[in-house]
């Protein structure tokens, strides 16, 4: 059995499948690393090996008796199947000009609702400190609606795109990117592209999500890193003042850009390699 991520749901199966006989490979498993470490118990009867995504992971697995192997991060296989267009990168630079700026609110309809006041109002007084400044808001297909009903009713200059345009291409359009925390931080890091990375909920999912998580880090580029390379914060009130701040200290200050967009490089270097889904299919394979 080759269970893909969703823990909530996988470790019932795992369970069943273990009581059964049936060998299990579990590909991407719950991110235990950050939080919930009581769940390595459960892999550890129910699991025969794991393939995991992170290259930290296969040492805290190994070392609580679970079978592990990194295997890379399926990401960079939708990357390489579908790369950026570069005919729809460059027209994004035309229309959009120098200093455009990505923004990525989330692809759940409650994340848009809480993360656009604080993009809004941020895009408001970063085109007070820089006019030529422009802004494209990238949403997914179930959080058009709402975005596009934000944005109608406050803009703050703000174009909502086509959804044909993909992530990857905002991304190495811009100049730099505001988003929320999540695998699109990694989309954006692998176009090498500075960001500010912010998460808005409410103080019981702040403190469950963040205040309790094994990792000091909201973006997963800086949990790649082991440091801050990419300002972050996970947020209760609608903070858009230090999300100014940081936006314009990366659009304003080329030594903090660059320092910025060197660290993404360093960081990737070796990381954003397609060919995991091969290896995680050759890994299961062995078990049959």
């Amino acid at each position: 059995m080759v269970p893909v991520d969703f823990g909530g749901f996988n470790l019932y199966l795992c369970r069943e499948a273990a009581a059964r006989g049936i060998p299990v490979f579990y590909y991407i498993p719950p991110q235990v690393w950050a939080h919930g470490r009581y769940r390595l118990k459960k892999l550890k009867k129910w699991v025969t090996r794991a393939g995991l995504i992170y290259p930290f992971e296969p040492e805290l697995y190994r070392r609580h008796g679970v079978e592990a192997e990194y295997v890379g991060h399926p990401l960079f296989d939708e990357l390489e199947r579908s790369p950026p267009s570069e005919r729809v990168v460059e027209g994004l630079r035309r229309r959009f000009g120098q200093h455009l700026i990505g923004i990525f609110p989330g692809s759940r309809r409650q994340e848009v609702r809480a993360h656009m006041p604080v993009l809004l109002e941020t895009c408001r007084r970063i085109r007070e400190a820089v006019p030529q400044a422009s802004f494209a808001l990238r949403f997914t297909a179930n959080t058009r609606d709402v975005a596009e009903d934000l944005v109608r009713r406050d803009g703050a200059g703000m174009e909502v795109l086509d959804e044909r345009v993909q992530p990857a291409e905002l991304a190495r359009a811009s100049r730099a990117c505001i988003t929320k925390s999540g695998t699109i931080t990694l989309e954006i890091a692998g176009q090498g592209t500075p960001m500010v990375i912010l998460y808005r909920a409410s103080p019981l999912v702040i403190f469950l999500g963040y205040g309790l998580s094994r990792v000091p880090f909201v973006g997963l580029v800086n949990v790649l890193a082991g440091r801050m390379i990419c300002p972050e914060r996970a947020m209760v009130r609608a903070d858009s003042g230090w999300v100014t701040e940081q936006a314009l200290r990366l659009l304003q200050d080329a030594d903090a850009y660059e320092c910025c967009r060197r660290a993404i490089l360093d960081v990737l270097d070796g990381f954003a390699e397609p060919g995991a889904s091969a290896r995680a299919a050759r890994s299961a394979l062995e078990l049959i």
